[in-house]
């Protein structure tokens, strides 16, 4: 059977590394999304406060009733916001 890890996707070490701040968010020249669930940890709250204010246009949407894995548990609503904001912002090459 196949391994389902990729040679290609990041390690846990690397992950670890990794720094974004505040002069990258201000790179950022494109609408995003920040998706969050009402019962968010107070972590994923700080780093959705982070993006909203140094990302110049940062689009909010709180999903009742859910925590961290809003995917998992609400996947519908979460569906539903994300396809709204690509209706907003569709892709472009």
């Amino acid at each position: 059977m196949p391994s389902r890890c990729s040679t290609t996707s990041p390690s846990l070490p690397a992950l670890a590394e990794w720094r974004f701040d505040a002069d990258d968010a201000a790179q950022i020249r494109r609408p995003v999304p920040s998706v969050l669930g009402s019962e968010t940890r107070p972590l994923w709250v700080e780093v959705a406060a982070f993006l909203g204010s140094n990302v110049p246009a940062v689009e909010e949407c709180v999903i009742d009733g859910v925590g961290h894995l809003l995917h998992i548990e609400r996947s519908r609503p979460v569906a539903e916001a994300l396809a709204r904001f690509l209706a907003r912002h569709p892709l472009t090459c």
